[in-house]
């Protein structure tokens, strides 16, 4: 490849407020343990630990988000659990373009909204949110996809043009046949045909 490797994650800003709630819900299973009332007592901390546990599950998917771009491919990762890991793997020419939008918070802060479409008959798109320097990400990806784009568009003018000079020399062969054109006509209109 390139020896480019290029990775966003999710911004810090994310994780501050799932950190209050978890804050929170522990400083709540701290006091059922003073809660003379038993059944109080126990609710309270049945229904703390469960805030703090769905947090920090919150905290740790949203940490496992990770995009990361080689040059040639792109590749979503996100999930920690082995039942909701993903792994998306797109290489550079399924993806159409990329664009990112941010709002007044998301331009000081260097995040944004991420989404990349791609091409594959239909096209689809995926995205993400309040990913750090996806900007950066966004342009460095569309860099490469249009260069890549010029590259294919070069390289396919060629067969393209071959295979019109295939059509037209089979036009020309049936002309022959049909007797529209007599040998001479047709050695040197094929001449002409190939050395253009």
């Amino acid at each position: 490849m390139t020896g480019l490797d290029l990775t966003i994650k999710k911004h810090w800003t994310v994780y501050i407020i799932p950190g209050i709630i978890i804050l929170v819900a522990l400083f709540f299973v701290y006091l059922s343990f003073g809660v003379t009332t038993k059944w109080i007592s126990i609710s309270l901390l049945v229904f703390a630990s469960i805030v703090a546990l769905s947090k920090i599950l919150t905290v740790l998917n949203l940490a496992s988000v990770r995009w990361s771009f080689n040059g040639g491919e792109l590749r979503v990762t996100k999930g920690f659990l082995p039942w909701n890991k993903t792994h998306i793997q797109i290489p550079i020419f399924d993806i159409y373009d990329s664009s990112v939008s941010s709002g007044f918070m998301g331009h000081y802060l260097n995040f944004a909204h991420i989404s990349i479409r791609r091409t594959e008959g239909m096209t689809s798109q995926l995205s993400e949110s309040y990913l750090a320097k996806a900007a950066g990400f966004s342009s460095v990806l569309n860099k490469f996809v249009q260069d890549y784009k010029k590259d294919q568009s070069f390289v396919n003018k060629n067969p393209a043009q071959t295979s019109d000079v295939g059509l037209e020399l089979q036009r020309l062969v049936d002309l022959k046949n049909t007797g529209v054109l007599n040998e001479e006509e047709f050695e040197r209109l094929k001449r002409k045909l190939i050395d253009s």
